[in-house]
C-alpha cells in the first residue's frame, strides 16, 4: 500500500499521549494516517485496532473498535469509516437539510421501524403523529432538526403549559420532541441528543381535586354497600395520604408494629414508589384496615392491595354513580384525589408544611404548586388570628 505508516510507542509520543491514556485506557501503539484527521490505536488488553478522530476545536467521541488485529486491513477500514464518522461529529447545518415540517412522513416511518424492533408499542405512533401535527410542527416546523436546542424545548414546554395543558401531557409532548432529535441523529442531521428541559421550567399552579368534608361523609356511607376490598383501599388512601401506586406495592411485610409510650398500639408503613422509599407513622385505624385485608385474603404475606389498577376503574364508576366524579370547579376525581384530600385537611388543621411534605413524600416546591390555594387560605387565617390577638 502507498500509505506511510508511522508507529510510535507511548514513550516516544510524549505527555499528550499520557492524557489520552488517562481518559480512554492503556494503548500499546499509535498509527498516524496521512490525508485524514484520524489515527489508529491499540490497547494493551485487546488485539484489535481502534480508530480515533483528531479534529481541532471539536469534542471527538471515544475510539471505535475496527474489530480486526491486522494493521493493513485496519487502515482500509479506517478510511472507509472516516467519512461517515466525521459527518456525525462535525455536522452543524448540513446543506440541503429539509425542514421539520417536511420530515413528518419520514419520522413516522422511523417510528414504525422501532415498533418492528419492539422498542415500543404500536399505539404510540398515532399519539406521536397527533402531537407532531397539532403542537410541535406549528411551533417548530420552520426549523431544522440540527438547530434545535434545550432552550427551544423549554420554550415549547412553556407554550404548552400556558395553553392549559396538564404537566403530564406536556411531559409526553417533550418526550416526542426528543424522539424527533433521535430521528435526526440517526439520519445524520444532528450530532448530539436533545437534552430535556427542567420539568415545569416556570412556576405553574396545578389544580388538585379533593373531597369536601360533607362529600367525604357521603362517600364513606355509600362505600358500605360496595366491594370490601375497594372500601378498604379508599379508607387506607384517605387515612395515610399515600399514592395509589405505593398502596399497590405495599406488602404485609412492610407493616411494622409500633407502640408509642403511653399510647395505643399502632403501625408504621414502609412505602415504596416513585423512586423514593420512606417509613411513615399512621393512625391506629390503618392497623384495623390491614387486619381486615389479612382476614379477607386469608394470609399475612404478599401484596395487601394486589390489583389497584382494576380498583381504580371501579372507583371511577362508583363516583359517577354517586354524583361525586366532578368537584365544584369541574375537575375530575380519582383515587389520587384521596391523597389530595388528606394533605388539604392536614394543612387546614395547621400542620407544618415541611413536616407534611416529609410525610407525603414530596418536596416543598411541589407542595406550594399543588396546594397553593390552600396555603393562601391558611396564611390569611393565620394573619387574622394574629390581628385578633393584638
Amino acid at each position: 500500500m502507498s500509505d506511510e505508516i508511522e508507529i510510535r510507542t507511548r514513550r516516544e509520543y510524549g505527555p499528550g499521549y499520557v492524557r489520552v491514556l488517562a481518559r480512554f485506557g492503556y494503548y500499546e501503539e499509535l498509527v498516524s494516517l496521512e490525508g485524514i484527521q484520524a489515527r489508529l490505536v491499540k490497547r494493551r488488553d485487546s488485539k484489535n485496532y481502534y480508530i480515533e478522530l483528531m479534529l481541532e476545536g471539536v469534542e471527538c467521541p471515544r475510539p471505535t473498535s475496527l474489530k480486526t488485529s491486522d494493521l493493513q486491513k485496519a487502515i482500509e477500514l479506517a478510511r472507509e469509516k472516516y467519512r461517515d464518522a466525521i459527518r456525525r461529529v462535525i455536522r452543524e447545518e448540513p446543506l440541503g437539510e429539509p425542514l421539520m415540517k417536511d420530515l413528518l412522513d419520514a419520522f413516522i416511518r422511523w417510528q414504525r421501524e422501532r415498533v418492528i424492533k419492539k422498542e415500543f408499542e404500536h399505539n404510540r405512533i398515532r399519539r406521536h403523529r397527533s402531537i407532531s401535527v397539532n403542537h410541535i410542527l406549528p411551533l417548530l416546523g420552520h426549523r431544522h432538526l440540527s438547530s434545535l436546542t434545550t432552550e427551544d424545548a423549554a420554550k415549547f414546554q412553556r407554550e404548552r403549559l400556558k395553553s392549559g395543558a396538564k404537566p403530564s401531557t406536556v411531559a409526553t409532548d417533550v418526550a416526542t420532541l426528543r424522539d424527533w432529535a433521535r430521528f435526526g441523529m440517526e439520519r445524520g442531521y444532528r450530532k448530539i441528543p436533545l437534552v430535556a428541559p427542567v420539568k415545569h421550567a416556570d412556576p405553574v399552579t396545578v389544580e388538585s381535586s379533593w373531597f369536601e368534608p360533607e362529600e367525604m361523609r357521603r362517600l364513606r356511607n355509600a362505600l358500605r354497600h360496595e366491594d370490601p376490598v375497594l372500601r378498604n383501599l379508599v379508607l387506607f388512601l384517605y387515612h395515610t395520604g399515600c399514592r395509589p401506586t405505593e398502596a399497590g406495592n405495599l406488602r404485609f411485610e412492610d407493616v411494622i408494629p409500633h407502640k408509642p409510650r403511653g399510647g395505643a398500639p399502632s403501625v408504621r408503613l414502609r412505602l415504596r414508589g416513585k423512586g423514593k422509599n420512606r417509613v411513615i407513622p399512621v393512625l391506629p385505624v390503618v392497623r384495623t384496615i390491614v387486619e381486615r385485608m389479612a382476614a379477607h385474603h386469608g394470609r399475612r404475606t404478599g401484596q395487601i392491595f394486589p390489583d389497584v389498577k382494576r380498583l381504580s376503574e371501579r372507583f371511577r364508576y362508583f363516583l359517577l354513580k354517586e354524583g361525586l366524579y366532578y368537584d365544584a370547579e369541574g375537575n375530575r376525581r380519582r383515587l389520587y384525589s384521596l391523597r389530595h384530600t388528606r394533605a388539604t385537611q392536614e394543612l387546614l388543621r395547621g400542620q407544618v408544611p415541611a413536616v407534611l411534605a416529609g410525610w407525603m413524600g414530596h418536596t416543598i416546591e411541589i407542595q406550594q404548586r399543588v396546594y397553593s390555594k390552600v396555603l393562601k387560605v391558611v396564611e390569611q387565617e393565620g394573619l387574622m388570628r394574629r390581628g385578633r390577638g393584638r
